[in-house]
């Protein structure tokens, strides 16, 4: 379905004051999902933004929503609606519910007022349990491609960005501006020809993390190995993406230096490395040196 037509799917259920519904949004995590439905809320309840008696959010702490939040929507369907406009409850991120969460919400699905109105956003539509799922609406946001404005790189590339990012339009879009698919590509280059050609490393590192280039390529370097670990781990449980050649092959030659719970260690420590770098003021040349001999090398590196 066509974001068009899911806006104007919802916005024609919205008119019908007698009527109510529930919807279940599923896109990647950062795809604009919050962002869409504040719009579409917003314009239904006439605010711009999301304070209104009218409408209650519901967020997730700590990657749960517990059943106490859920029990909130009682009180909030005990008040009278303002000015008649529909009453609105979003959850976000419905794929976060606990079991105890998700029943309670249910029952309060299967029994509640006209002009009412659920919205439930999952970045994972297979973890929300079936029964609230069959109780709502389903609308799967398009590729967000379309989105990416930018008018000087092909469909493909954009598709390539949104992979990168995990389907954040906002991050995509700053990566655009800064070639960061290109750096991405020299980053799996060295990986891949780490034992034949390691005078590619650093003529990389004297290039992009010297002291007065470092600071503004870190944050992208950092999100891109982070990406380059997470599809190793990946690679363990079966899960393989051909969207960029250059990755799949590096993927496949790495992968089985170390058997899933020593990457698993290994990339706990340099998660902490990357993350306390800028905090601790370490050398960002000599972090991303340590970064590129732990992922190659198969002796781990301290």
């Amino acid at each position: 379905m066509e974001l068009a037509e899911a806006t104007k799917k919802i916005t024609n259920i919205l008119e019908r004051k007698d009527g109510s519904g529930s919807f279940l949004l599923s896109s990647p995590k950062g795809s604009g999902k919050k962002q869409y439905i504040t719009e579409v809320v917003g314009g239904k309840l006439h605010t711009e933004n999301l304070r209104s008696s009218n409408l209650l959010w519901i967020s997730e702490e700590n990657n749960k929503i517990l059943i106490d939040k859920v029990r909130s929507i009682y009180d909030f369907l005990s008040k009278t609606s303002y000015n008649d406009f529909p009453r609105i409850i979003v959850i976000d991120s419905a794929d976060s519910l606990n079991i105890q969460a998700s029943n309670a919400l249910l029952k309060i699905l299967e029994d509640y007022s006209p002009n009412t109105y659920f919205f439930l956003l999952c970045h994972n539509v297979e973890a929300v349990i079936s029964t609230v799922r069959s109780r709502c609406i389903n609308l799967k946001m398009p590729s967000m491609s379309s989105t990416l404005s930018n008018e000087n790189i092909t469909e493909m590339d954009k598709e390539k960005y949104l992979y990168l990012t995990n389907g954040s339009v906002g991050l995509a879009t700053k990566f655009i501006e800064s070639s960061a698919l290109s750096f991405y590509e020299e980053i799996l280059e060295i990986v891949e020809k780490f034992d034949s050609q390691i005078e590619m490393l650093y003529k990389f590192l004297d290039k992009n993390f010297a002291k007065d280039t470092a600071p503004k390529n870190w944050k992208t370097f950092v999100s891109l190995i982070h990406h380059l670990m997470d599809r190793i781990m990946k690679f363990h449980i079966g899960e393989v993406s051909n969207l960029i050649e250059s990755e799949r092959r590096v993927v496949e030659k790495v992968a089985n230096l170390r058997d899933i719970e020593r990457w698993h260690n290994v990339f706990h420590s340099m998660r902490r490395m990357l993350v306390n770098t800028e905090v601790s003021s370490l050398s960002m040349y000599n972090v991303a040196l340590l970064s590129f001999f732990k992922i190659r090398m198969k002796k781990d590196v301290e």
